[in-house]
């Protein structure tokens, strides 16, 4: 005959193994579901537009609002240019060329930093975007504004499309994106508000800018 104590002993084991199967079992099925989910969360910095949907809807939602913190937690979203009369689609496809701009000249400063895209060059793909009629109704305007207004709606569309992108992307992929990567997007909207070239170039000011080279 089983004594009490030892039955009581081999139940509370047995116990213990179901509970640690289903614990086993659930943490298989969430590292499965969170693979996934970092597997999709790469694929999107290859290819932007395949969440072009979700950063829709983020700009149309922001249409004409403003945002506390929108920018390194401390700036808000309040845009002040041209840019803020262009549609949400616009917006939104805006900042999905630019992500793939990025894409195709390799920055991936999350293992490299060096990677960083110059400020001169995401200008003269915003320049070459706004001036261009097949992506806005607003090239026109763009192309009549003078140098500094210009400048002053690419650094704004820069920017702001930077941060739609990264908001869309951060709710398409919740358990998909670590923390090096958000430190590594707040670096990288650092380094454009200050209209560096690279990480070790100095701060500039709009003001100390030459207009004609952009």
């Amino acid at each position: 005959m089983i004594s009490a104590s030892k039955l009581f002993a081999n139940t509370a084991l047995l116990a213990g193994c179901v509970v640690l199967l289903g614990v086993t079992s659930g943490c298989g099925q969430l590292n499965r579901q969170t693979s996934a989910q970092v597997h999709a969360a790469t694929r999107a910095i290859i290819d932007p537009a395949s969440i072009y949907s979700t950063v829709l809807k983020e700009s149309t939602e922001l249409q004409g609002t403003m945002v506390d913190g929108w920018f390194h937690g401390e700036d808000s979203r309040s845009l002040k240019t041209e840019y803020a009369k262009a549609s949400p689609a616009v917006k939104a496809r805006f900042a999905c060329d630019y992500q793939a701009m990025l894409s195709q000249n390799k920055q991936d400063m999350v293992n490299q930093w060096q990677s960083y895209v110059p400020w001169s060059k995401r200008a003269a793909f915003a320049r070459k975007w706004w001036s261009d009629p097949k992506n806005s109704s607003q090239s026109e305007s763009f192309l009549k504004a003078d140098r500094w207004k210009q400048i002053l709606w690419m650094q704004e569309s820069l920017r702001d499309g930077s941060e739609l992108w990264w908001r869309a992307y951060e709710k398409q992929f919740p358990e998909g994106i670590d923390s090096a990567a958000a430190m590594a997007h707040e670096s990288e909207q650092d380094m454009v508000t200050n209209f560096k070239e690279s990480e070790n170039s100095s701060p500039r000011s709009f003001s100390a800018l030459n207009k004609n080279d952009y």
